[in-house]
């Protein structure tokens, strides 16, 4: 939930790796993404447009997903190992 129009950014080392300005509810963000990658992921969130975003709630969710099983799961591109899913929601 936020209480605005918020853009987030995904980042992994300084590098931005996924951006959304409005794909979740209201003029919430969202992003989906797969992390490959081990390591320290940040997530920059702000006002659209520079507008003031006083308040939100980041709703984090991890999809462990398995190639193989049959099942077609969010995004999932199979090859040999497991990776897992990253869903944000402001």
């Amino acid at each position: 939930q936020c209480d605005g129009d918020t853009t987030m950014a995904l980042l992994l080392g300084g590098v931005r790796l996924a951006f959304d300005d409005q794909s979740g509810p209201a003029r919430c963000s969202r992003i989906v993404y797969p992390l490959a990658t081990p390591g320290t992921y940040d997530v920059k969130v702000a006002g659209a447009g520079g507008t003031r975003v006083t308040e939100y709630i980041l709703d984090v969710e991890f999809v462990e997903t398995e190639c193989g099983d049959g099942l077609p799961e969010l995004l999932e591109q199979c090859d040999q190992s497991e990776w897992m899913m990253l869903a944000l929601l402001l």
